[in-house]
């Protein structure tokens, strides 16, 4: 991508809580997110950076999953996170002042 256009920003996110019971998927997931936030500064740039979409904090698998996948709740909450992460790359742009 960054040969394409050395300014992209890119978003990743981390793992949704899984409420699944087989041995050692929730401690899989719970690594893999820690790892996520360090490998995305090592690979950000100045021009080009990575933002972590965090998609663990205050996901509720009790109450936003149908038990598997996230309810009306739960996308709503993932929803609101991936536009937070884009908002925060945006910059508002100044307007060019027509000459007359």
């Amino acid at each position: 991508m960054r040969a394409s256009n050395p300014n992209i920003k890119i978003l990743v996110a981390q793992l949704l809580p899984m409420n699944l019971q087989l041995p050692g998927v929730r401690h899989a997931v719970v690594a893999l997110d820690a790892q996520i936030p360090g490998w995305a500064i090592s690979k950000s740039t100045s021009q080009s950076p990575l933002i972590v979409v965090d998609q663990w904090t205050a996901f509720d698998t009790a109450t936003d999953t149908n038990g598997v996948h996230p309810n009306g709740a739960g996308d709503q909450k993932v929803s609101d996170r991936w536009i937070a992460g884009p908002s925060a790359l945006l910059t508002p742009r100044r307007r060019r002042r027509r000459r007359r």
